[in-house]
């Protein structure tokens, strides 16, 4: 052995001598805790024996990767920089020593007594504390010295060993490099802000490992530092007066009685403190945070730096044991009261609490990597699977070769969503016991404060908690939630307003499991066995751009919790208050995405964009801000009295810049459709009291003719004329708009009768754009087919600025076309993600589906997996077309409700949009109820009474004159309208739509509309008008049969009373059925 140790130039005396006293034990190791051998002479034989088995291993694995050509060597590299199992060597020539294999276990007062009892023979050179140091390392040296215990009492140390990680056992001062061979002390004073080598919070020793050279003008120094790959020597702090180790403070000063000069020499020469009284500057930290009511809740002020950095570190302390030696101190003002499963392998954490009990912090641990399945501790499994149900498409199902954590996996990269729900109910979801813990510990604290906190995993599921509770969250690097959220159909009350919402989530732009990226053959995280790509948070993001001020890649070594401390949070915290940088030249949210993609374009000649693309052409965002700038300026330029602007414009780009820019002039629009004839736009101008119309060349004159013809005091305004004049960047000014003030002025489809103009304020707008923004899971990277018109909230707020919110590209067609729509799906690029129509749109493209040959037909289910949602509304939506759309495109369709006054309210779950027959639950920001006829909440479920919303969306409430139930799925379902759609017939109600349904399962009804017609004994009776596929079949024999065939599909009070058969039904421009004609 030592001639082995010889010549790996590692020279330990008292290894040498160890096996000179006669042991020849070198295997000695704990099965509770791992096979951790504790000898340097085992550790390297012990690291031999690893290298080989790893080596052969890792032989194998890459041999499989390189087979199936999916194999990525940085990434691989990177997961194994984070994985805490990992054995590294350093390569000082005065010492090879491994660094300890990180395990959660102590190692038991039985090892370590039988441990000492070996090195008994070796406590006798132990003359001077230096010595003790090359035995136990600096840490557990510095431990021992502030014991002031007897070094030559092993069993003493033994007894102080065993409040010490095993992971921290054994370690050397000497492993490392550090800068000019120094460690630096970072010493914090009373005023909490300055240092000895910068600006830290907390007094930390810091090393960098900076590889065979530590001269810090190597290029390897250098990219050491910008990589951050730091490591934690020693924590000088007041948590080792921790009761259980019964430090006192006498114990940071050179002990008076030990008369070697060699305890002195350690404290200058590795601590490299002048003042030793700068140790104690952290008695006056109180670690108390500041605080902000927003909507009536008391939150922590995460805009405050010590605030932030405190939370951060609660968030940190919970991936260590109480007595680690790393563990963060908090303060004063905090105690750690108790843990949460440590003595598991499930979910982990801490609660914190003030001295007088008034505020409370529970913090859950994060993921413990693993490679391969192997290492990363106790919890590693759990983690795993927690992460990939949560935060995957389909529990980590990456490629072929995986096999998914629960068995969801349909094929075709399909998943079953209610499977995979149903897997989020087990117990080893972490949702569950997180919700144990917040109902205990507000059990234990009725009267506290609670605030959530947690990084990575811990982050995430603290979010689920705040959505299920309504509790604030402060947390780190976590995962996109929302996915998750959805899943398990959070927030609880649904009706909660996600924006409004005190989670915070704070990440940075360098981290992959943050933005959801590290997901794929090629990620990191596809080694370790995750998925990662949930993309999207609930509540409020602060996103760090460390790729721009660090210079960082995008490196899953920059999820490390002290990295996001030391490097983000600290530097920058201090800054986001008053940060001067805006989100947009305006405050109207909307412009925010876009705004970020114009200064992107700006800054980079190279990239473009497209936010709208039509037949003549493709605009970028920076189009639309300066078109849009261009419009409010020539409005101004009018000098209007009223501000209230008609848009006579077809569907095309046109439309957008005029609509924004009449925003940014603080006006209103007024959306007239192209099919209206004169005297209906008349109508509507006046009605609207408009002072301008808005209009392409092509309809300038036609318009200045009805403007005449009417004596109508308004302007006219040539927007391409507009568009072609030239404007500097300089000339784009913050343009400050009411929230309060009327954006959109729509009218209705004069179902009910004659249309009637909806005011929508700015506030409206935006909650309903951001609402479905949320619900939607919308992103930049979607591209839209627009085939609807523009003159309706379904075409207008829904389809085109929703999406221009989120930055991504819309694609205008200047009116729906079957075979144009069918030649840009199948034929065009880039693929498109999104379409949005009516039933009947759906029902023409299922209709010309059906002429299309086996091929076709299969492309056409080919190019629709690349659609993330397709979306129907404004009409029932019949069941047999939901079905043979799904059968057409795999795609279920996504139900939603909504009417011009209150924009959308209801929405199934974009993420399993296949409940039929319902249109979900209300979105983000509303609230729903059902009214009975005497004005009673209803309550029950399955029964019927008008739906009314209230939120944001709408001014203060709406009675929508629609009948709906809230069955006992938890989601409303509608029967139809309170006027035309339900038939009151003695003394039921009958939904007029559930009939109509019914009747059009006949093969020979093309199209049918049910009415209510007056009666003298029931007092309403439903009625059928029938359009029949073969016209002269229409007969009285055939009226019967009808009747017959009506009477054997749905009970007698339900089937109409009389039918009578007409050519066709009588449809407004939305292509809804006008039944008062």
């Amino acid at each position: 052995m030592e001639k082995s140790l010889k010549s790996e130039h590692s020279i330990q005396k008292f290894n040498l001598e160890f096996e000179k006293d006669g042991s020849k034990n070198t295997k000695e190791s704990v099965s509770s805790y791992g096979a951790v051998d504790i000898t340097e002479a085992n550790l390297l034989s012990k690291s031999r024996l690893v290298s080989i088995r790893s080596l052969i291993c890792g032989i194998f694995v890459l041999s499989l990767f390189f087979y199936f050509n999916i194999f990525s060597l940085k990434s691989l590299l990177d997961y194994i920089s984070i994985f805490p199992s990992r054995i590294q060597f350093s390569k000082d020539n005065r010492n090879l020593y491994m660094r300890q294999v990180y395990v959660q276990e102590r190692p038991t007062k039985e090892f370590l007594t039988d441990y000492f009892n070996k090195l008994d023979s070796q406590l006798r050179i132990l003359k001077n504390p230096a010595s003790l140091k090359e035995l136990v390392g600096v840490k557990d040296f510095y431990r021992l010295k502030r014991r002031t215990i007897d070094y030559s009492n092993l069993r003493e140390v033994a007894s102080v060993m065993m409040q010490t990680p095993m992971h921290q056992f054994g370690k050397s001062s000497k492993s490392f490099y550090s800068y000019n061979n120094k460690i630096s002390l970072v010493k914090r004073t009373n005023s909490l802000s300055k240092s000895l080598k910068g600006d830290r919070k907390y007094n930390r020793l810091k090393i960098h490992n900076a590889g065979p050279s530590n001269d810090p003008k190597s290029n390897k120094f250098k990219k050491t530092l910008e990589l951050g790959t730091s490591f934690e020597l020693l924590k000088l702090g007041s948590e080792f007066r921790n009761s259980n180790l019964g430090v006192n403070r006498s114990f940071w000063e050179p002990s008076s009685t030990d008369s070697d000069s060699a305890s002195a020499e350690f404290y200058k020469d590795y601590l490299a403190v002048d003042d030793y009284e700068t140790a104690f500057a952290m008695d006056d930290y109180s670690g108390e945070w500041k605080y902000n009511i927003k909507d009536g809740l008391l939150i922590p002020n995460v805009t405050d730096k010590d605030t932030l950095v405190n939370i951060a570190y609660m968030a940190a302390n919970s991936y260590r044991a109480l007595d680690d030696i790393t563990w963060e101190y908090l303060g004063k003002s905090w105690r750690n009261d108790s843990s949460i499963g440590w003595d598991s392998d499930g979910l982990r954490g801490y609660v914190f609490s003030t001295m007088n009990n008034d505020t409370v912090v529970i913090s859950f641990k994060g993921t413990s990597a693993s490679l391969f399945m192997v290492g990363g501790g106790p919890t590693s499994a759990k983690d795993k699977l927690n992460d990939n149900r949560l935060f995957s498409c389909c529990c980590a199902r990456v490629d072929y070769s995986w096999r998914t954590v629960c068995g969801c996996y349909k094929g075709g990269n399909k998943c079953d969503i209610s499977c995979l729900q149903d897997s989020l109910q087990l117990d080893d979801v972490y949702f569950h016991a997180a919700a144990k813990v917040i109902m205990d510990v507000s059990q234990m604290y009725p009267n506290a404060y609670i605030v959530l906190t947690g990084h990575s995993l811990g982050g995430s599921i603290a979010a689920l908690m705040g959505l299920t509770f309504g509790l604030p969250v402060v947390s780190f690097q976590a995962p996109g939630d929302m996915l998750a959220a959805k899943r398990l159909h959070l927030p609880m009350p649904p009706a909660m307003d996600l924006s409004k919402l005190p989670v915070h989530h704070f990440g940075h732009n360098s981290d992959p499991i943050y933005l959801g990226t590290c997901v794929g053959s090629s990620s990191s995280c596809y080694y370790g066995g995750y998925a990662m790509e949930s993309k999207c948070h609930v509540g409020h993001e602060c996103v760090f751009d460390t790729e721009s001020l660090l210079g960082w890649k995008q490196d899953i070594r920059h999820h490390r919790m002290f990295e996001v401390i030391d490097y983000v949070l600290k530097p920058w915290v201090s800054d986001i208050e008053n940060s001067e940088m805006p989100k947009s030249f305006t405050n109207l949210k909307f412009f925010e995405k876009a705004y970020e993609q114009y200064e992107k374009e700006q800054a980079d000649n190279s990239f473009s964009k497209p936010a709208i693309i039509d037949e003549t052409g493709s605009y970028t965002y920076s189009d639309l801000i300066f078109d849009s700038t261009k419009v409010k300026k020539a409005l101004e330029n009018l000098n209007l009295e009223r501000r209230h602007i008609a848009l006579y414009i077809p569907n095309c780009y046109a439309y957008s810049p005029a609509t924004l820019g009449t925003w940014l002039y603080s006006g209103a629009t007024v959306p007239l459709s192209m099919m209206h004839v004169e005297h209906e736009l008349e109508y509507f101008v006046s009605a609207a009291e408009c002072s301008c119309i808005i209009t392409t060349s092509k309809y300038e004159d036609f318009v200045a003719k009805f403007i005449n013809k009417y004596g109508l005091d308004v302007k006219i305004l040539n927007i391409e004329k507009v568009l072609e004049t030239k404007l500097e960047k300089s000339e784009i000014e913050y343009s400050e708009v009411s929230l309060d003030s009327t954006g959109l002025i729509i009218y209705t489809s004069g179902t009910t009768g004659k249309p009637k103009g909806v005011l929508l304020t700015q506030r409206n707008l935006n909650a309903q754009i951001n609402a479905l923004y949320e619900a939607w899971l919308f992103t930049s990277n979607d591209k839209l087919l627009h085939v609807l018109p523009l003159h309706h909230m379904h075409g207008i707020v829904v389809a085109l600025f929703t999406t221009l919110y989120a930055g991504a590209t819309v694609e205008i067609m200047p009116s729906f076309s079957v075979s144009k729509t069918y030649d840009r799906i199948l034929n065009g690029k880039p693929d498109l993600t999104l379409l949005m129509a009516v039933p009947a749109i759906y029902n023409l493209l299922l209709l010309k589906y059906s002429s299309f040959n086996e091929e076709e037909k299969k492309l056409v289910y080919e190019k629709f997996q690349h659609f993330r949602l397709t979306i129907c509304g404004s009409a029932p939506l019949l069941e047999s077309t939901f079905k043979k759309w799904y059968d057409a495109t795999g795609h279920y369709m996504l139900e939603r409700y909504g009417m011009s006054e209150i924009g959308m309210a209801l929405s199934n779950d974009a993420s399993d949009p296949s409940k039929r027959g319902c249109v979900g639950n209300p979105l983000p920001g509303v609230s729903v109820r059902i009214f009975s006829d005497d004005s009673k909440v209803i309550t029950e479920y399955e029964t019927p009474g008008e739906v009314q919303i209230k939120g944001d969306t709408v001014f203060v409430e709406f009675k929508t004159g629609d009948i709906g139930v809230l069955d006992k799925r938890g989601v409303y379902r509608l029967l139809g309208r309170n006027s035309t759609d339900i038939i009151k017939s003695g003394g039921y109600k009958l939904s007029s739509i559930e009939i109509e349904r019914t009747l059009l399962g006949n093969e020979e009804i093309e199209d049918v509309s049910v009415v209510a017609l007056s009666d003298d004994i029931l007092g309403e009776i439903p009625a059928a008008a029938i359009v029949l596929k073969d016209k002269n079949a229409a007969s009285e024999s055939k009226k019967q049969e009808i009747e017959k065939w009506g009477l054997e599909q749905m009970a007698r009070y339900k089937a109409p009373k009389k039918y009578v058969f007409i050519e066709e039904l009588p449809r407004n421009l939305m292509k809804k059925v006008n039944k008062q004609m």
